[in-house]
């Protein structure tokens, strides 16, 4: 992962937000997926390739509670703010020193949430101690909202209220990852809660995370990736349908237009004979050997060789409010169609967007996704034979130009990351009156690696100009040719503008 830290942007004073946002009741954990084997490199070959064990059989692919993919390898741990411990099985640990955060009696508590994840979604619970209410989502207040866990995806912020109201003691920040796994295994990031005032147990066991399946207690989780869980399960998903925005600076006016610009925009792996990249709308993203704003003549943004028929690889790029009249855009963005078996956290840089409806696929009665379930089945036509659903549209043309008929338009909770259910979509909206080039890409390391990206140029006219003598980069060249051309594994490193 390298280095990270957090950058917490406080409320000026006066607004009308929720306390605490600062101060000795104020929380950061940063969330991190830690593998103990492999190095990011090893780890992209066996999302392409597999892992296999000693006798050469490969290992299956990892899944959801829903039945979705999540990779070709297993998470191993996880860490808080840099800490965490290795089970080698569902109870044995390597006894490294946690994380601790020192709680008084009676007292609220702010947590900031922060998903530094490579890969994997982790369900958030304390032990001990429910109901937690969930504040802000991505930096933007919400209506309380009462749950017993809530599940964050990689590049996510959640902020939840904890009351410190449990018999004094010890216990456990637990971030569990939702890949299903087997009785003897666990897999999670932990943290120590401990009262002040008490004796701190420095290595406790393995959090108990009290029970879901009694006939009188049903859980409530927020941000599902899925419709529902199973019914043993006993657990029931809050999504992003299910709330609405508080937060002072949210503007549902700014986004009302009877000219409203739509895209569709497919984040999937389609394909075949083995070739299945990571793209968007069928477009495997070629980073720009340069700095996409400051050297914009430069950027070979030729995607001619692409249509809705094959998968290509090129500099993928769409250009909005060519006219600079800060024009609203609706973006559909889905998980459909061949190379649909994937949940995405998508994330647009250089804008926050309303979050107006979230569709998911089809389940069956144990709440696993059905066989050609998704919404290319139901609300979306996918042109193309391949079904690799790169030029989308309504089946109902009444609903084409931003007229979907059950839009959220009360207070939609505004975030600049979704999670987008495999097999289905989500509809968000912005003003486009931020020019600048932003990159727009899922945010699980590995499959933007891999291609699913792309860039969107905002008002190229009025983008601001680059300062003189702005450093500049390139590929190495020999005699004034390029002759090497690196394809960088952090892509958002080219975009001097975001």
């Amino acid at each position: 992962m390298g280095l990270y830290g957090s950058l917490i942007i406080i409320p000026t004073p006066g607004q009308k937000v929720v306390l605490p946002q600062e101060g000795d009741k104020v929380f950061v954990a940063i969330i991190q997926d830690w593998n103990h084997d492999d190095d990011e490199n090893e780890l992209y070959q066996k999302m392409l390739l597999g892992d296999f064990d000693s006798s050469g059989k490969r290992f299956p692919e990892t899944k959801d509670p829903s039945g979705a993919q999540y990779s070709r390898f297993k998470c191993h741990s996880g860490l808080i703010n840099g800490r965490g411990r290795f089970y080698s099985s569902s109870t044995v640990h390597n006894d490294v020193p946690l994380e601790r955060f020192e709680v008084e009696e009676n007292k609220d508590y702010r947590f900031r949430v922060i998903s530094a994840a490579t890969m994997y979604p982790f369900r958030v619970f304390v032990e001990g101690h429910r109901p937690i209410y969930i504040l802000a989502s991505d930096g933007f207040e919400i209506d309380k909202k009462e749950v017993e866990s809530f599940i964050i995806h990689p590049g996510e912020r959640i902020d939840f209220l904890l009351n410190a109201d449990a018999k004094i003691g010890t216990y456990l920040l637990v971030a569990e990852s939702l890949e299903e796994f087997a009785l003897n295994e666990y897999r999670a990031a932990e943290a120590i809660i401990h009262y002040k005032d008490t004796t701190i147990n420095p290595n406790p066991p393995k959090a108990n995370p009290g029970s879901c399946k009694t006939s009188d207690t049903t859980c409530r989780v927020f941000n599902c990736p899925f419709l529902k869980y199973p019914i043993k399960e006993n657990r029931m998903c809050i999504h992003f349908n299910d709330v609405i925005s508080i937060d002072p600076n949210s503007n549902t006016d700014e986004v009302k237009s009877d000219e409203v610009v739509e895209m569709f925009f497919n984040f999937a792996f389609p394909g075949e004979n083995g070739n299945t990249p990571g793209s968007v709308n069928g477009h495997q993203f070629l980073p720009p050997i340069v700095a996409a704003y400051a050297q914009p003549d430069l950027v070979d943004y030729n995607c001619d060789a692409c249509n809705a028929y094959t998968i290509c690889e090129c500099t993928y790029a769409v250009t909005i409010d060519n006219d600079n009249k800060d024009r609203v855009y609706q973006f559909v963005i889905s998980s459909i169609g061949r190379g649909a078996n994937w949940s995405h956290p998508v994330h647009l840089h250089g804008h926050s967007f309303y979050v107006m409806k979230m569709v998911f696929a089809t389940y069956d009665s144990e709440s696993q996704l059905v066989p050609n379930g998704g919404q290319d089945t139901i609300d979306i036509s996918c042109t193309d034979s391949n079904n690799f659903c790169s030029d989308a549209k309504w089946k109902n043309a009444s609903w084409e130009n931003g007229r979907h008929p059950d839009l959220n338009w009360h207070n939609p909770p505004q975030k600049d990351t979704i999670i987008i259910p495999s097999g289905g979509y989500v509809i968000i909206r912005f003003k486009a009156d931020n020019p600048g080039v932003c990159f727009f890409h899922c945010h699980i390391d590995l499959h933007n690696t891999n291609g699913m990206g792309m860039i969107i140029n905002e008002s190229p006219n009025s983008q601001p100009k680059v300062p003189n003598n702005f450093p500049k980069c390139n590929s190495f060249e020999n005699d004034g040719k390029h002759i090497l051309t690196y394809k960088l594994s952090y892509i958002a490193n080219v975009f001097a503008s975001v």
